[in-house]
Order: structure tokens, then sequence, then C-alpha cells
């Protein structure tokens, strides 16, 4: 199975029957429910950088909470703890004597496969944070540790994803430790609410960002999804070098391009997408590596347009046409110098064809760019599997601006989305 468990291809040893930490499991946030908005921003934004996490308003059942807390932290299903250091700690000797307990726990007794990320908020300094805990069983001193300090009170987006980066950066060391030389990273990619979710290394859960599963406001995507994608790519060539990344997910085709799009071939990371078809047929591994095949019935062809404009739209058909709903919208769309249409009435049945589906879109835009002189933004309108919009995004480097849409069935109409610059 592509999205394998990562406790299944460690180099963890065995200790007896002890249950072990697992670096591909969740995060379980240590905050103050009197912080739950505040804490609301952490959580998507740990969860738009791959980290799940455990959070006792969601996932803590009608139950004992103590007994529930421990088996968390210490179960199978836990790779860190983030403790969330507000001033309201101090009035709550649960959060104190048991969570934060039990977690600093976990960390002594399995270090190398379970790290807690305390941040101090709520305006407390380095030696408030550590009064917290005065009095407290807890087995630390945290003024001797690099901790976390947000400015914001509360916190806003940005100081959210600065501190889920540094939980990444932890996270992906620890895989890139435990995991096999030979294995990839695995990687879920999530804007639908219902689909099945297959254990990964990272799940980019963005559910939360989208309506319909579809539609991200253009400006989530500008300050949020994108610089998380560019986070983790990053994050990926310089914390887990020379490994690849094997993803899969049910997402929707512009977040399927902008994936492609952050582990473009220029980063070095090598990239997978396991492309499930409607019909069941069973599942393929997309690579941009594989040999490109010839696809039945496609073709493709440069049309030109408006002489003043700079701008070059791409439709990309797939089994279903992208023409009829892109000519009725032409009045309320760009201008464009010229109009490349690529479309085939079949389905892709193999990695080889989705391969040369990819390069022949690449190659009509190199020709558009050559044959009109300058071409400063391309417009991306697309229906097809998510596997080729991952391949195609991979391959959308150096050909200026790409403007991506997505098709509002309701409207029968494209609505822009993310924007790759």
């Amino acid at each position: 199975m592509l999205a394998k468990h990562a406790a299944d291809a460690t180099n963890r040893p065995e200790k007896g029957t002890q249950v072990m930490p697992n670096p591909s499991g969740k995060a379980f946030v240590v905050y103050s429910r009197r912080r739950s908005d505040e804490v609301q921003h952490l959580v998507e934004a740990l969860h738009e950088h791959g980290i799940p996490t455990w959070q006792d308003i969601n996932d803590l059942q009608a139950e004992p909470a103590e007994p529930a807390i421990r088996a968390q932290l210490h179960g199978d299903d836990s790779a860190c703890a983030i403790l969330w250091l507000t001033p309201e700690v101090a009035g709550s000797s649960f959060i104190r004597d048991i969570e934060a307990l039990e977690a600093f726990r976990c960390q002594r007794d399995h270090p190398d496969d379970f790290f807690v990320v305390p941040v101090a908020a709520g305006r407390l300094d380095y030696d408030a944070a550590q009064r917290l805990f005065d009095g407290s069983p807890v087995p630390v001193d945290l003024r001797a540790w690099n901790i976390q300090r947000v400015a914001g009170d509360p916190i806003d987006a940005g100081e959210a994803a600065h501190v889920a980066r540094r939980v990444l950066t932890q996270r992906l060391g620890t895989l890139h430790r435990r995991l096999r030389p030979d294995v990839p990273l695995t990687v879920g990619l999530h804007t639908f609410p219902t689909g099945e979710r297959l254990p990964a290394d990272l799940l980019l859960e963005w559910v939360h960002a989208f309506d319909r599963g579809r539609f991200a406001d253009p400006a989530v995507w500008k300050d949020r999804l994108l610089p998380a994608l560019e986070a983790i790519s990053a994050t990926v060539a310089r914390t887990a070098p020379g490994r690849g990344i094997a993803a899969q997910g049910g997402a929707s085709l512009s977040s399927a391009t902008a994936f492609g799009r952050a582990f473009a071939s220029t980063t070095g990371t090598e990239l997978r997408w396991r492309q499930v078809f409607p019909d069941g047929a069973p599942q393929q591994l997309w690579s941009p590596g594989d040999r490109a095949e010839p696809v039945e019935d496609f073709r493709i062809q440069l049309e030109d347009a408006d002489h003043d404009s700079r701008d070059l739209a791409v439709l990309v058909s797939i089994v279903q046409s992208v023409d009829a709903p892109f000519d009725a919208q032409r009045h309320m769309l760009p201008p464009y110098r010229g109009i490349i249409r690529a479309a085939t009435p079949t389905h892709l049945t193999s990695p080889g064809q989705a391969v040369a589906v990819t390069e022949a879109i690449r190659d009509a835009i190199v020709e558009a760019r050559r044959r009109y002189g300058i071409v400063t933004a391309v417009h991306l309108f697309m229906v097809g599997p998510a596997g080729l919009a991952v391949l195609l995004g991979r391959r959308l480097t150096a050909l200026g601006t790409i403007h991506l849409y997505e098709f509002d069935q309701a409207t029968a109409t494209y609505v822009p989305s993310a924007t790759l610059s």
C-alpha cells in the first residue's frame, strides 16, 4: 500500500510489548479551553502543514478524561505534544499535573520517537512560562529549553503558521531518522470532507479552508495554503534530503496542481501520485519519470486571439470538455493572446499517458511563448484526473505566473482559485 504507516517502515527497535510512539501519528494539543478560539488558528495551521492533531474538544469521547488522555499520549498514534502555555494554565492542575506531565514523561521514555514543543503565548515571557509549573511534578525546567514565544495575544494565522513549521521540522527530522532509506515520505492531500483517509507521514487536511471541496478564497491560497506547501517542500529538501514523496488523496484540481508545483523538478524531490479510477480499476502510481505513451484521439492546438494581450489560456479536457463553459464565459474573462486546447475523449489509463499529455501541454506553452514573444501569465482551465494535475503542476515552472480556476457547477462558470508566481 502506498500510504503505508511510518510505524511499519521504520528502523525502530522493538521494546518488548511496550507501546511505542508513532512518528506519523498525531500532535496532542495541550491548552486552556479559554483559549479555544486562538488554538483553532494553531490547529488549522498544523493541518495545513500536514500535521494531524488530537484535541479534546474534537477527539475526546464521552468517557473519563484522565485515562483517555494518558492512553492517547502513550499510545501508538501519538507523535508529539504541543504545550500552549498561557496565563490560564496556572489555574488548571489538570493541564499541569496530567496533560503536561504525561507529555514530558512520554518524551523522557521515548526521546528518539516523541517530542514536546512548549510555546509561550498570552504575553508570557520565558520565566513566566516556567513559573506556571511551580509546585507541579513536571520533571523539566523550561528555562533551560529553547522554547518558542509568540507575540500576538491572541495570535494571528501568520504566527500560528510559524509554530506549525517548527513542529513540521521536528516531525520530518524524526521521520527521516526512523524511516528506512528506501521508503518515501507518504503524503495525504484532502480538500473534500468525504473519502478515505489512508495513514500518511504528512496529512494535509485542508477541508476547513474549502467550500464544497473545490473553492478556497484566493486570499487564503495566497496567505496560507501556498506558503504551507512551500514550507513543506523546503523542509523536506532540508530535513529529509534524497527522500521521495508518495502522495494520494481527494483533492481539488487546483490543490493537486499547486501540490505538484511545490515539488517541481527543480526541488530535487522525487514525486509520485497514487491515481484512483472512478470505475474501480486498479490504482496506479503516476510519476513524471515514467516513459511517455501515446494517447488515443489526443489533440492539442494553439489558436491566435487578442494581439494586445500577453496572457495565455490553456484548456485541458480529459473525457469531458471545458470548451463550452469557457467559450460561454469568455466575455467575463481576461483577453488572451492565444488559446491552447488539449483534449481527449478517453480516460488516461497509464502513467505514461499522463506524462505524454503533460509534456505536450508544456511544449505547447513553450511554443506559444516563442511565437508571441512575451507571455506574462498562463490561465489554466482543466477537467481531468488529479494525478494529471499533479504532474502538470510539477512542470509549470519558468513559464510566468500561473492562474488556476475551478469549475462551479452551480453557476456553470470558472472561478479563480490559486495564483502560482
